[in-house]
């Protein structure tokens, strides 16, 4: 054992240089000298020669086979330090092999602190995260007979405090009392001065004690309604291009307008007016409008179709058509009222600063699958300074809106990366945000005909609702956060009201 420990030294040392070979060699033909000699000088001196030479069980086949036995081990041990340790030592510990690697230590020192971390990071209970989220139950359904038997959707809804707003292809909005768990319709706001077949998207204010509504219409313009009294309050002379989605502003007085041509309109309610306050596209910086700049006129073309002049005093009005110019299909205001973005058919979401001439922000949020062309941001909202977005990748994406690095033109690498996870089978159509702070609950629609409950800070499902038989086309929050609507293409209204 002292002979291989020697040797084993000499042996290990992986830097030992070629003029070291001389003594290395000594010392193994020592090594085997000794070995010779040493049973023989053992076997003299407990029987003499000439007692009883060879005749001992210590015989001449005995000293071979120790010698051939040390030879063995020289070998054996030569290569287990010379070599590194693959199969015989793979499942070896440091504190078990003598031969184990400087890597494999570092490898079990950096596992043991994982582990420890994990065992020290503190995390709240299942049961604990359970109870701090609300639960709401699908408590009734309201279907519209009339759109029933049509074949008609309800395309949009919106919620105040007590009141829940439906539209639809029918110049009709109506307006329904929410009360125990019930939504009972009380009362409809007729389109048909206006002249309107219908109207697209609607939204509900009550901002300074006043309860309007907006209603954009299908052949463009935007209606101001009072839900109290069904009356029209004011008209903004929107053009088709320009009012597909409309929100509220946080003062309750402006209005914030987007659609095919790919510009924000931001209008002022007390003024009402022909025209927008200004207007800022991605390809130009913010456009104000004057008092004595001529309206910009909407004509039908020989399709019947409502379209705006080319030209207006010599200046082309038609839109650069490319990615960040792209149609406006959802839109959206933070709670501070500081932020504004838009989802576009491309899957970029643009970002504004509200009082900015130009777009800090235009991220690709969401991008097609293989054979597909676009993938259209037809959801999107807040989650405080956060964007949150849904589109027809099936994903939700959310990035920080209130990014200092400026906006660069087609650099992606200065733009904040999205955070995105998958969330439902088909197509999104709507994000709704529940207001209540501190909770991160967003309630999402989608094309395969159902409606979730999600958790934004965990990106977990809370709940998933199957209530509607077609696809879900729109979702809204209470202003209190108490109850949310969906309407879908199966004419049907569901309100889920917070139990708890």
């Amino acid at each position: 054992q002292a002979q291989l420990v020697v040797i084993r030294r000499f042996n290990d040392s992986a830097a030992i240089s070629k003029s070291r070979h001389l003594p290395r060699i000594f010392l193994s033909l020592l090594s085997i000298i000794i070995s010779l000699t040493l049973p023989l000088c053992f076997h003299f001196k407990q029987h003499p020669p000439f007692e009883a030479p060879w005749s001992s069980p210590f015989s001449q086949t005995s000293a071979l086979h120790l010698f051939l036995k040390f030879l063995i081990d020289c070998f054996a041990a030569h290569r287990s330090c010379t070599t590194p340790p693959r199969c015989a030592h793979r499942k070896a510990t440091a504190s078990s092999c003598p031969h184990i690697t400087m890597m494999q230590v570092k490898k079990d020192l950096s596992a043991a602190k994982g582990q420890s971390r994990k065992k020290h990071r503190p995390r709240m209970p299942e049961n604990e995260t359970q109870l701090a989220l609300p639960k709401y139950e699908a408590s009734s359904k309201v279907v519209d007979p009339k759109l029933k038997d049509w074949g008609l959707a309800m395309k949009s809804v919106a919620c105040s405090s007590s009141h829940i707003l439906t539209s639809t292809s029918r110049p009709v909005v109506k307006v329904y009392q929410v009360g125990e768990a019930e939504a009972s319709e009380v009362r409809e706001i007729s389109l048909t001065t206006h002249g309107s077949a219908g109207s697209s998207c609607v939204e509900v204010s009550e901002v300074g004690g006043q309860n309007l509504a907006a209603v954009c219409y299908d052949d463009g313009g935007i209606g101001i309604w009072d839900m109290r009294t069904s009356g029209r309050v004011a008209d903004l002379a929107a053009s088709a291009s320009q009012s597909t989605k409309v929100k509220f502003m946080q003062d309750g007085n402006q209005l914030v307008s987007g659609g095919s041509s790919g510009s924000l309109c931001f209008w002022d309610i007390r003024r009402g007016g022909i025209r927008p306050e200004y207007e800022v596209s991605s390809s130009s910086s913010a456009r104000r409008h004057s008092a004595d700049e001529p309206a910009m006129k909407r004509r039908k073309g020989e399709n019947g179709k409502i379209d705006m002049d080319e030209k207006v005093n010599g200046v082309d009005l038609r839109p650069a058509r490319d990615d960040t110019s792209s149609p406006i299909l959802s839109l959206g205001v933070s709670p501070d009222g500081s932020l504004v973005a838009c989802g576009r058919s491309s899957g970029i979401v643009s970002a504004l600063r509200v009082g900015s001439e130009k777009f800090h922000a235009e991220i690709r949020s969401h991008r097609p699958p293989v054979g597909v062309k676009k993938a259209c941001v037809r959801a999107l909202t807040f989650d405080g300074r956060r964007v949150v977005s849904g589109g027809d990748d099936k994903h939700i994406s959310s990035f920080n809106g209130n990014m200092t690095k400026g906006r660069s033109d087609l650099d992606e690498r200065r733009m904040p990366q999205p955070v995105k996870f998958p969330a439902h089978l088909g197509w999104l159509t709507s994000l709704s945000m529940c207001p209540s702070a501190g909770k991160h609950l967003a309630v999402s629609t989608s094309w395969d005909n159902s409606v979730k409950l999600w958790d934004l800070s965990r990106q977990s499902v809370v709940q998933s609702y199957k209530e509607h038989s077609a696809s879900v086309l729109d979702s809204s929050f209470s202003t209190t956060g108490k109850f949310f609507a969906t309407v879908g293409a199966d004419a049907q209204m569901s309100l889920y009201v917070n139990k708890q």
